[in-house]
């Protein structure tokens, strides 16, 4: 379980165990191409925990309200790219999407960032964006499928450009389209910021692009897939991308 010691109350923050296990390290063209490059073996990942659901705009708006959230200098610190950005842009661009439980979209990954930051402090845990890797492993299980709930797409079980909303949805809508291990919406609703873009880049303090995972409401189901993804320079953000949180195992 995750401390006692928690106080700090963050709505619908719920976390799903990820037990050790394999990914599969290929990747369809950002094109759409079918085809598929392979980095080799599939790599071993470690056990973590991953948020249920992506941040929502009543968590995030936690940290825009907060004396010591957003305007704080210390959650940009990590680098210097960070803090240049946050210096041009005092504040947030809005969410194109109103309502408590939709996912926060309109962000760039350093908001992301500082936002995990923060978050760890608030909670004392070493919350940080899920590498690549995780995600895929949250999302993939132990049998390769293409889709969290299988490998074959069903509108039904994810909001996509085939699903015809045309907007984000709440994030506990779709149960039955969940991963294997009970995470929400990793295909579809909104694109989610990575901590990496390459397989072997851990290193926070660049510049250089980070992965988007998961598809959007407005993107095609063959984009939703667990292998496709997206590499985006930092600072760029849209009202279909979003991002999700991970943590470690505790001692």
């Amino acid at each position: 379980l995750l401390p006692s010691r928690q106080r700090f109350s963050v709505p619908l923050l719920e976390w799903r165990l990820i037990p050790a296990g394999t990914v599969i390290l290929s990747d369809q063209n950002t094109n759409g191409a079918q085809a598929h490059r392979a980095y080799g073996q599939p790599l071993h990942i470690e056990a973590f925990r991953i948020a249920k659901y992506p941040v929502t705009n009543a968590q995030f708006q936690m940290f825009v309200e907060d004396p010591d959230g957003y305007q704080y200098p210390k959650w940009w610190g990590y680098s210097a790219y960070a803090q240049a950005w946050r210096a041009a842009n005092p504040m947030p661009s809005a969410s194109q999407f109103k309502g408590d439980d939709r996912p926060r979209e309109n962000l760039t990954w350093y908001e992301a960032m500082a936002f995990s930051f923060w978050l760890s402090e608030k909670l004392d845990l070493p919350i940080m964006l899920p590498t690549k890797q995780q995600w895929r492993r949250a999302a993939q299980g132990d049998d390769g499928r293409i889709y969290p709930w299988g490998s074959e797409f069903d509108p039904r079980l994810c909001n996509t450009r085939e699903s015809r909303i045309r907007m984000t949805t709440l994030v506990m809508r779709y149960d039955a389209g969940a991963s294997p291990f009970g995470v929400y919406d990793m295909a579809g609703n909104v694109w989610e910021w990575c901590l990496n873009s390459a397989y072997d880049d851990f290193d926070i303090t660049t510049d250089r692009p980070r992965a988007v995972q998961g598809g959007s409401y407005i993107g095609a189901h063959e984009r939703a897939q667990i292998n496709f993804s997206f590499d985006l320079s930092p600072d760029y953000h849209y009202g279909s991308i979003g991002f999700r949180l991970a943590c470690p195992l505790g001692d």
